[in-house]
């Protein structure tokens, strides 16, 4: 996922906030396109640009609930460890009846960046338990997962499943099988479209047939394709190390450093700033949170700056040249030094649910004179 000069919906914040007091208001034609910006916001999370009226929400859109308790997992819980920072939901496409209990078949869009490495992948299928079946706990049910790409073995015609559990169960629920090989298989081979075939039998292979799967597109049950990707080892990093270093400042140059500041000037310093999507119109893509916090920064950077606003050189040449000849330099600029990721849960392009568990660049956690 690419970044951009504007760190979600955060760039256009700081951009925001940044005027009045780096600087002169801009001309009108170097204030910020906030069609523009949605573009780039739009393009990190590989969605195209919507035009100037967004689209309402379909209620096809909601998320699964699986993908909303992960979210809330690594969201809420600061100890939790993901498997990988990007995680997406990939929904049946075929819903076509199946003739029998004992076969169901499966289409997946499997839409992965090949910049992304896959780190494991399963599919979650909600076995159905029949009435009558509750009086027979004990017999149970082997569950295997075909793909119909794979040939069967030679001279047999038999094929191997991708994956097979035994299922015991007294009551409706998920059940978990490993795909990590199978996609991976199929990115290597740029099979985007793979087709399943989900076989149910009796594990003392009677004619009852009392275990079905949920595949209805409208409830919370269908079948889906969880991938777990990476894309951490080609991410660019948010700061520059000068940025992040904390020079060391001289204080005594001319007399200046005996400069009082005015009482009613405040130092640069970070503040709160609620962000709602929903105040945007970006609600119609971003599914969880509703809004957060982000964080701003405020205050001024006048000569001397002090060493908790991190300045660089640069930073304290322009505050002197600002104080000696304010017609040759603007001040510094109170800006973020560090930011730090959220957890985002977005709907993309090929209508896929994606947990990002961390979205770069949407917290200010420091702030600094630049």
């Amino acid at each position: 996922m690419a970044l951009s000069v504007f760190p979600g919906v955060l760039g256009l914040c700081v951009l925001l906030g940044s005027w009045g007091r780096c600087g002169p208001i801009p001309r009108l034609e170097e204030r910020v396109d906030m069609q523009e910006v949605l573009g780039q916001v739009l393009h990190m999370l590989n969605l195209t640009d919507p035009g100037p009226g967004l689209k309402p929400r379909s209620s096809r859109t909601k998320p699964p609930e699986y993908m909303l308790e992960l979210y809330n997992r690594f969201a809420n819980d600061g100890s939790a460890t993901p498997p990988a920072n990007i995680v997406r939901s990939f929904r049946n496409e075929d819903h076509t009846l199946s003739k029998s209990l004992r076969t169901h078949r499966l289409l997946f869009n499997l839409s992965v960046p090949q910049h992304e490495r896959v780190v494991s992948a399963e599919l979650r299928l909600h076995t159905l338990l029949q009435r009558d079946s509750v009086q027979r706990i004990g017999s149970g049910w082997q569950v295997s997962v075909f793909d119909t790409h794979r040939a069967g073995r030679y001279g047999t015609g038999e094929r191997d499943p991708l994956a097979s559990k035994h299922v015991h169960r007294e009551e409706s629920g998920w059940e978990v099988f490993d795909m990590t090989n199978a996609v991976q298989h199929w990115r290597k081979l740029n099979i985007v479209t793979p087709r399943l075939e989900v076989h149910i039998e009796n594990a003392f292979r009677n004619t009852k047939e009392d275990l079905d799967i949920d595949k209805n597109p409208d409830g919370q049950h269908e079948p889906l394709l969880i991938v777990f990707s990476d894309d951490q080892s080609y991410r660019m990093k948010e700061e520059d190390n000068e940025l992040r270093s904390n020079e060391e400042q001289v204080r005594s140059i001319n007399d200046v450093s005996r400069v009082r500041r005015s009482a009613a000037a405040e130092d640069c310093r970070i503040a709160e700033m609620r962000v709602e999507f929903k105040d945007i119109g970006w609600d119609n893509f971003v599914l969880a949170p509703a809004g957060y916090q982000a964080y701003t920064c405020r205050g001024v950077c006048d000569y001397p700056l002090a060493p908790e606003v991190t300045p660089t050189k640069h930073a304290i040449i322009q505050a002197l040249l600002n104080l000696k000849s304010p017609q040759k330099a603007q001040k510094a600029c109170c800006v973020p030094t560090e930011l730090k990721p959220i957890s985002l849960l977005y709907l993309n392009d090929n209508g896929v649910v994606v947990l990002n568990n961390k979205y770069e660049g949407m917290v200010v956690k420091e702030c600094g004179c630049r």
